[in-house]
């Protein structure tokens, strides 16, 4: 069983937080389903999911490394 909500949870408050100090337009990235269960899968099976990410704050949203470890 694998979850991979934490990442997605930490990349978003990073993305949010970071411009709290400064002023100006800033992104702000939006997930709505942030967790996912792949249950159990037979060891050296590729499984998938789409993670839905949405800009929605005032300036561009730039992802630059995205990682499931």
């Amino acid at each position: 069983m694998r979850k991979i909500s934490l990442w997605v949870a930490l990349l978003g408050f990073m993305v949010s937080a970071a411009p709290v100090f400064g002023a100006g337009p800033a992104p702000m990235a939006v997930v709505d389903n942030p967790g996912y269960d792949f249950a159990q899968v037979v060891d050296g099976t590729v499984v998938t999911h789409d993670f839905v990410i949405k800009n929605q704050g005032d300036a561009p949203l730039t992802i630059g490394k995205i990682s499931s470890d």
